[in-house]
């Protein structure tokens, strides 16, 4: 969001994002660093975080994570299956189509 010219900084761009209901940041640790103090400033609800905490667990909890936490993780369907062609090839063409205008 900062490289786009909509968030500032890191902490803003947490701010945003978690206000607009996105509940993980999975790449950026802009809720890791600044989460907590966003929340001690005001700037986020307590119960913003409660809610995307509780949509994850659920998310885990339906796909039966907390009985078997890796049920989806296979070495073998990793080897024959992620990077298959077949699977290659339907990437290009999502992203082909996600990029023409």
């Amino acid at each position: 969001m900062m490289n786009h010219g909509y968030s500032a900084d890191q902490s803003q761009a947490a701010e945003q994002a978690v206000n607009a209901g996105v509940d993980m940041d999975m790449q950026s640790a802009a809720y890791y660093n600044h989460l907590v103090d966003l929340v001690k400033e005001g700037k986020v609800k307590e119960t913003t975080i409660d809610d995307a905490v509780s949509r994850i667990l659920r998310i885990k909890f339906l796909l039966g994570l907390f009985d078997d936490p890796y049920r989806y993780s296979d070495e073998q369907r990793e080897k024959t299956q992620i990077f298959s062609d077949a699977n290659r090839q339907a990437a290009r063409e999502v992203a082909r189509k996600s990029s023409s205008f």
